[in-house]
């Protein structure tokens, strides 16, 4: 499976996202206003967003997974907050 992983860097007005386009090699950087990157990530095909954690972070997996792409960090981030959720820090 070849699938495009994306970089995203999130902020409040304007995004950045990073890929590699498979048929040239270039990394390619866009930049985007939010309903812009929403539509955008609709339309790409399928495959892993890197983000950053951030209080917008989980606002932006839950998009990134309805739109078809995902965020396997989250499934990391998730599966060890269980595990210590009742350590004393």
């Amino acid at each position: 499976m070849d699938a495009t992983t994306y970089g995203l860097d999130v902020a409040k007005r304007v995004f950045q996202l990073y890929w590699i386009d498979v048929q040239s090699g270039e990394i390619v950087n866009r930049r985007f206003g939010r309903d812009e990157l929403i539509g955008f990530l609709a339309q790409r095909p399928a495959g892993p967003v890197a983000l950053e954690a951030c209080g917008s972070g989980h606002w932006w997996a839950r998009k990134i997974n309805r739109s078809g792409l995902w965020t396997p960090a989250e499934k990391i981030c998730g599966s060890r907050a269980s595990e210590n959720e009742h350590e004393a820090y």
